[in-house]
């Protein structure tokens, strides 16, 4: 519903009444930061929960890599995001390979970004892969590709990638296009 500042209430009391940690509800009190833009506030939970080396470790590498490519610190998102590739356990964890393609095209790197997008949609024709492509192609500034991917994304999981994209700043330029506006619609 995207109400994210309940949901993090929520989370928070989850957590609280638990004598033992739930790392999902973590994972999901970290997202919620996010989507919040409180990107200091879940890159200080992720570094909580890296200390531990828990089985959770890429969810929490990969959300601090995407929120410090928000805050524009690439070099160190650049590192996480390495570090989430490396620490991922199972399939489920294929995402941030995708998010890496994010990472590296915040920063610039929109040639090599585009490249691993390819490479990793070879493999996986999934909406993480199409997600990430059409962030870059948002960050590139060709529109018309970024709807396209983002349209393949919607149909493999269309209601969390029309939340994320809804919330995503690199489509801040899309935002008025009546195309991108219906594509997110709920």
């Amino acid at each position: 519903m995207e109400n994210y500042e309940e949901a993090l209430f929520c989370f928070n009391k989850a957590i609280e009444v638990r004598t033992e940690t739930d790392l999902v509800h973590e994972v999901s009190r970290v997202d919620s930061l996010r989507m919040l833009e409180r990107y200091e506030e879940a890159i200080d939970y992720c570094d909580r929960f890296l200390s531990y080396n828990n089985n959770k470790m890429a969810d929490f590498w990969n959300m601090k890599s995407l929120c410090l490519s928000l805050l524009k610190k690439h070099n160190e998102a650049d590192f996480c995001s390495e570090k989430a590739i490396l620490t991922a356990k199972t399939e489920d964890e294929v995402f941030a390979t995708a998010n890496r393609c994010i990472v590296l095209a915040r920063a610039g790197n929109i040639e090599n970004a585009l490249a691993l997008c390819e490479k990793y949609l070879r493999k996986n024709k999934d909406e993480y892969g199409y997600y990430a492509q059409s962030c870059c192609y948002a960050i590139l500034g060709d529109n018309e590709l970024s709807i396209q991917s983002l349209k393949f994304a919607i149909e493999l999981r269309p209601n969390q990638c029309k939340r994320e994209a809804r919330a995503n700043p690199d489509f801040d330029e899309l935002r008025q296009s009546e195309e991108f506006q219906a594509l997110v619609a709920l």
